[in-house]
């Protein structure tokens, strides 16, 4: 019962984030598309997280999973 919970929880977060990226992608389109003048960088400004991006750096720099470097950014907090 237990596993087929964590099943679905992850089935769930991997159906939310394929929402979100389908959802920068249409953006992206419609702003190409009507030809806006800056659109799509201040879209990029809007949606920016540098807190992602440090831990992706940190992912990448040590060779660790995001969860561990979540966990380690919420122990240092």
């Amino acid at each position: 019962m237990r596993s087929k919970r964590i099943f679905f929880q992850k089935i769930y977060k991997i159906k939310y984030k394929i929402i979100g990226l389908i959802k920068d992608v249409l953006i992206r389109n419609l702003l190409k598309t009507y030809n806006i003048k800056y659109g799509i960088l201040i879209y990029d400004l809007i949606t920016y997280s540098p807190i992602e991006n440090a831990i992706i750096l940190i992912c990448g720099k040590f060779c660790l999973n995001k969860i561990i470097v979540l966990i380690i950014i919420a122990l240092l907090l």
